[in-house]
């Protein structure tokens, strides 16, 4: 990206917040990425969450690609929890289930479909 500004870390983030993203990988490119993909100001703890959850951004674009973009942050979390990923959706479509709401998504996944 021509002329982009790096990533800084902002001056409001405490010793304890740096060690944290540092212990779960939350790097400067990770928040990048996130911001890319529309998920900009994410407070210290839902990036943590993402990281040690696996919301990655190939996640979010795997789950947009299936039809689930802009999803809550919470959403996103619940889903890795669960194991509810871009394959699971189509395994579901391909027997005829299909714009289930997120809940409905993991709630199935959750029932053993």
């Amino acid at each position: 990206m021509p002329n982009a500004t790096p990533w800084q870390v902002p001056s409001a983030l405490s010793g304890n917040t740096l060690k944290q993203f540092r212990i779960h990988g939350v790097t400067p490119r990770f928040i990048e990425e996130m911001e890319e993909l529309g998920y900009t100001d994410l407070s210290p703890n839902t990036l943590e969450q993402f990281r040690i959850h696996g919301v990655t951004p190939k996640f979010v674009e795997s789950m947009a690609e299936v039809g689930y973009d802009d999803l809550p942050t919470k959403a996103l979390v619940r889903m890795r929890i669960h194991g509810v990923n871009a394959s699971f959706v189509k395994r579901l479509e391909q027997r005829g289930i299909k714009d289930l709401s997120t809940k409905e998504l993991i709630d199935m996944k959750i029932h053993g479909w």
